[in-house]
């Protein structure tokens, strides 16, 4: 059978494999080596959703973590009042952490095979009037200094249908 495993590549590691909280450092000390893998602001958020799993599962080793103890950090973050698309990011970041230790050779498998994502529905945001977007205009031209920019900036974003950072790039 161990002949079999080793010809698939499926052999254990040998090796006692790194708690979650170190490989996690690992993964994030990868990214700031190696440019343009991901963007900053992808490393830096990955960063903010980890340190939740590290607080959840940070004391136990890489080929211990269960699928119950996936199932405990989503239903805790549940319980704190986070929507489903938030804990669904939260489980995305983390399984790149793990495949990360697949491709590393710390694992075979993940924990989080064949796990669903929660169904969330997303809230309806209401649109501004053109008058109401005018007001505001208005009101930032009196204001600020800057006001008459402000105005350029947010009627170019309601005629245009940009986003922020869209526009401003």
């Amino acid at each position: 059978e161990l002949l079999t495993q080793r010809r698939k590549g499926a052999l254990p590691v040998l090796k006692r494999t790194p708690k979650f909280t170190d490989y996690a450092d690992q993964y994030f000390k990868y990214y700031e080596q190696v440019k343009d893998a991901k963007r900053e602001s992808t490393v830096y958020t990955e960063k903010i959703i980890i340190n939740h799993w590290k607080e959840h599962l940070g004391h136990v080793r890489l080929d211990r973590i269960t699928r119950a103890m996936i199932n405990s950090f989503i239903a805790k973050r549940q319980a704190a009042g986070r929507s489903g698309r938030t804990v669904n990011l939260d489980v995305i970041c983390f399984r790149n952490v793990m495949k990360r230790a697949v491709d590393d050779g710390w694992i075979t498998s993940l924990p989080t095979q064949n796990l669903r994502p929660l169904k969330w529905t997303p809230h309806k945001r209401e649109l501004f009037s053109g008058a109401q977007i005018n007001e505001v205009c208005d009101k930032a031209i009196e204001v600020s200094k800057n006001g008459r920019e402000f105005a350029d900036y947010i009627r170019l974003l309601a005629f245009c249908g940009a986003r922020m950072s869209e526009a401003l790039r």
